[in-house]
């Protein structure tokens, strides 16, 4: 019986292993084209640096060699590293997160310039040549025998390093760049994304406190924290709307108030304008609103409120003021009163600012040349 010829040439099976080689060499070319498609989709995803992170260190293991990989990204003096994310087989893991390097030194500097990846094969005679390394130091004291750092750029610019480790020497070939590389440019992208979103959120934040203030400011008269003129007048034409309920307004004013800027200086007549303002504020029910009308006049609004309910409260707001003197500083103090004046217009008929804020004026100027520091109420 005759063996059976091979089907293939003689030259053709002494080059098996070679074929089998690249055929081998095509497959971990494919899988691993196929995980960097998937990071790919993942930072288009929206996915959070960490959880990307956690994907690249499960998925890339059985593809190119490391027992560590590191994050760490530039604080914005451009000098500062701080690590933001790490994961190791080591049990002893000496890098961990908040991890800061203040200056990154010569050999970043350089990876940053060139945009190309570092190898170094040996960490111990690397930290042999360089004593004064901290981050070289802690790694090798994990058990890292060898490194390849990767700069991490977003459109040319620099943004942090990705640091893969092994526990063995001599790790790294020219032939691991292109896929750390490939690694740590959609992680830079990734990073641009978020950092952009951070400026975003950033000025979205300084936009709206400027237009909170700039509401404040449209709303609130700067001295006494009240409603301003127009605030309160808006809030009046508001309350005029609704015809099926009672409304009132009360005009008050400070009396002899010149005197006290005459006698006292303006420092201290705004401070009595403010200490009347809170005590105008503390006798108010709960809808009601008052705002500085214009100099030491005020301008009360009280949703609701039948003239007997109008006059009581009037009647509260004139106590508070000539209760007790007000205090003007340096030991000085003025006791102050207030003239009011007060219109109400019934439910079941149409408001008018205009009639209101006329009668209740005309009623102030009543209760003022009736003797001041009184209520009157408009005819």
């Amino acid at each position: 019986m005759t063996a059976a010829k091979s089907s293939l040439p003689l030259a053709d099976a002494k080059n098996m292993p070679a074929l089998a080689q690249e055929v081998m060499q095509l497959r971990q070319e494919t899988a691993l084209l196929q995980q960097l498609l998937q990071l790919a989709e993942q930072v288009a995803a929206g996915l959070q640096l960490n959880e990307v992170l956690d994907r690249v260190y499960d998925g890339f293991r059985h593809l190119i060699p490391y027992d560590r990989i590191g994050c760490a990204l530039l604080e914005e003096d451009g000098k500062t590293l701080t690590a933001v994310w790490s994961r190791s087989e080591s049990h002893v893991p000496r890098i961990g997160l908040g991890f800061r390097r203040t200056g990154i030194g010569l050999g970043l500097e350089r990876l940053l310039q060139s945009g190309r990846p570092r190898i170094l094969n040996n960490l111990q005679l690397y930290l042999a040549d360089h004593p004064g390394s901290e981050a070289t130091r802690l790694i090798v004291a994990e058990g890292m025998r060898s490194s390849l750092t990767c700069p991490l750029l977003a459109q040319g610019r620099p943004v942090g390093f990705l640091f893969f480790s092994s526990m063995r020497p001599h790790t790294y070939r020219e032939e691991h760049e292109q896929a750390f590389m490939g690694i740590a440019r959609q992680l830079a992208l990734l990073i641009e994304r978020g950092q952009m979103c951070e400026r975003l959120q950033l000025l979205n934040h300084e936009l709206l406190q400027a237009k909170n203030q700039l509401e404040v400011r449209a709303t609130y008269d700067p001295l006494t924290q009240l409603l301003n003129r127009g605030a309160i007048l808006e809030g009046l034409s508001q309350s005029c709307c609704d015809p099926s309920q009672p409304l009132a307004v009360i005009l008050a004013d400070i009396d002899h108030f010149k005197n006290v800027n005459d006698v006292h200086g303006h420092q201290a007549g705004d401070m009595a304008l403010e200490a009347v303002a809170r005590r105008l504020g503390r006798v108010l029910r709960g809808g009601d609103a008052v705002g500085r009308y214009g100099g030491e006049e005020f301008l009360i609004v009280l949703p609701g409120a039948t003239p007997d309910v109008a006059m009581i409260v009037a009647e509260r707001l004139r106590q508070a003021v000539a209760g007790e003197p007000v205090d003007l500083g340096g030991g000085r103090s003025q006791s102050l009163t207030l003239s009011l004046g007060v219109c109400c217009q019934a439910g079941g008929q149409a408001h008018d600012v205009a009639c209101l804020i006329a009668e209740a004026d005309q009623a102030l100027y009543a209760a003022k040349a009736g003797g001041r520091n009184q209520v009157m109420l408009a005819a």
